[in-house]
């Protein structure tokens, strides 16, 4: 038995950390696994989920929480385990990699072995012969972040990432080892690739690997790949429900980063699956009370331009967030078979704009959302931003029939802020890394305006101008993020992180944007001016609370209407 000392901080007013460790260790990972299950036993009211990677238990609360009886509840949990923890890992599964090692497989072997002043087979030799432990699932779906690279091995990451890796590649970053599940973006140096499917939509749990497994690689250069390649995520997800004949949306142009979204893929970001969702919940639900609907109902969400919608049925629509010319945002509108919405007219007043359909878009739920991961290229509409030609099924038809499109509702809940200010003022809390930032770099946070960076997109914002002296020696070990962090990379230039962030983060976080102006931030079109203003829990949590307030009252407002009007 060992006593700890454990350490919880927030993550804005939606997410705690508990640390449980200084160091990335297998007793550190030992007492990480006994904490989460601690707090999973537990059942606190107000906990979403939980993430254990490395050193932390990132625990994800329901908007609806009360961030200090969940801090309380926390508290407690950590007192009675201070002094029971154990040494002893639970029991993980013992796993086995084959890998081909160089050649196109491995393209970046040869440049390790040179570094190392090694041939590259004495390189695989020893990454074969090396045992791993399984600390954290992240930076994509599946992806295992390997404890037990020998330290001869240990390899800088590239100076460049690439823009493409190969799903099934494996990598040396650092003083880790992986496999890319899936082919996207990756700064480490490939050694080898395996056939091995390392993610699975259908599998429960999805991910092969899990925190606390045990892993071996295994060298297959005498054993070439069968051909039997990574199956694509999408052939693996659900086969798409037939729409009632007649009820169908075309797509006649797809607009601007137009997809598929409802609130959120919530429950898996410890198998390193974005929550994702829609960039302005808030936005998407009001949409979605308007037509009838339940709040986390499918619609589509665009950037800056919206698409052009031909209808092949009578359905009942909603439009919120950016506005667009000629068209009333808040407002039941009626769509006839043989009609055309068009989106495309953007006017200003905001950067992402929402439509809802009545009774919901008849999409295939991933893994419990309907919602599109890009990255992941599964969910949505086959994993896709929509273009021409795709065609949209909705349910059996409009709902609420008898309720009048006579009214509006309040342009505050409906449409994104056409405010002409220079400067947009957004509210943060502290984050965990704000103690080490300097009075220099908190100086310039909080004075100085930035601009929302043409290079944003639903994963990070990022902004340009003034950067911030980190002074950090070294980037703190990877834990689990919440949306509205506000990271800040070697460069000083911050980047605050939104719907499709990963689930891991390992650059220091200065602060979080708290809930309720989270919803503002994402509709902030490039170019916006932004300033940050410091609050505490309880005014973040007053905010959150006012803005489910307002939700309420729409949504009982609705239900009278329709029930006056039935």
């Amino acid at each position: 038995m060992i006593v700890l000392r454990m350490e919880i901080t927030a993550l804005g007013d939606l997410a705690w950390r508990v640390s449980v460790g200084g160091e990335v260790s297998d007793i550190t990972l030992a007492h990480v696994l006994q904490t989460a299950e601690a707090i999973r036993r537990a059942k606190l009211v107000g906990v979403r989920e939980l993430v254990p990677a490395f050193t932390t238990v990132t625990v994800h609360m329901t908007p609806e929480s009360a961030g200090d009886i969940v801090r309380a509840g926390l508290e407690a949990i950590c007192a009675t385990l201070a002094d029971k923890l154990s040494t002893d890992l639970p029991a993980g599964a013992d796993r086995e990699i084959p890998v081909v090692y160089g050649g196109n497989e491995g393209p970046d072997l040869e440049a390790v072995a040179q570094h190392h002043a090694q041939t590259p087979g004495e390189i695989a030799a020893m990454h074969a012969a090396a045992g791993y432990r399984v600390h954290a699932i992240g930076f994509s779906p599946g992806f295992p972040y390997l404890a037990g690279l020998p330290l001869t091995l240990h390899t800088p990451r590239r100076a460049t990432p690439r823009t493409r890796v190969p799903a099934g590649s494996v990598g040396i970053g650092g003083g880790q080892t992986g496999v890319y599940p899936m082919a996207g973006p990756g700064g480490w140096n490939l050694i080898g690739r395996t056939t091995r499917r390392m993610f699975d939509v259908n599998a429960r749990p999805p991910a092969w690997l899990q925190v606390g497994d045990r892993v071996r690689f295994v060298d297959a250069r005498n054993h070439p790949p069968s051909g039997d390649e990574q199956r694509s995520l999408l052939a693996q997800a659900a086969s798409r429900e037939p729409a009632t004949p007649g009820h169908v949306v075309e797509v006649l142009d797809g607009g601007m980063a137009c997809s598929v979204q409802d609130i959120g893929r919530w429950g898996w970001q410890a198998q390193g699956v974005s929550v994702g969702g829609a960039t302005d919940g808030a936005a998407l639900q009001v949409a979605n009370l308007i037509v009838g609907n339940a709040l986390g109902a499918a619609g589509l969400e665009w950037t800056m331009r919206g698409p052009r919608l031909l209808f092949h049925g009578e359905t009942d629509v909603a439009l919120t967030g950016a506005i667009v010319r000629g068209l009333t945002n808040g407002k039941r509108l009626r769509m006839q078979a043989g009609e055309v919405l068009d989106l495309s007219g953007a006017r200003g007043g905001g950067c992402r704009g929402y439509v809802a359909f009545a009774g919901g878009l008849l999409v295939p739920e991933v893994l419990g959302s309907r919602s599109t991961d890009l990255r992941a290229s599964f969910g949505g509409f086959d994993g896709r931003l929509l273009r021409a030609g795709d065609t949209l099924p909705l349910t059996s038809g409009p709902v609420g029939r008898h309720c009048s499109t006579g009214w509006r509702v309040t342009p505050s809940l409906a449409c994104a802020s056409d405010e002409a200010d220079d400067s947009w003022d957004i509210r943060i809390m502290r984050g965990p890394d704000a103690a080490e930032f300097s009075d220099l770099a908190w100086k310039v946070f909080l004075g100085e305006s930035f601009r929302v960076s043409s290079q944003s997109d639903r994963m990070g914002m990022r902004l340009d101008g003034a950067r911030l002296p980190s002074g950090f020696a070294k980037e703190p070990i990877s834990a689990g993020v919440a949306v509205g962090a506000v990271q800040v990379p070697p460069d000083g230039t911050p980047i605050i992180l939104l719907a499709d962030r990963q689930t891991l983060g390992g650059y220091p976080q200065i602060a979080y944007v708290i809930a309720a102006d989270q919803s503002r931030l994402a509709q902030a079109v490039p170019g916006r001016s932004l300033s940050f203003r410091v609050v505490e829990s309880d005014e973040a949590e007053r905010a959150r609370h006012a803005q489910l307030k307002d939700l309420r009252q729409l949504k009982l407002g609705l239900e009278h209407l329709r029930h006056r009007n039935a």
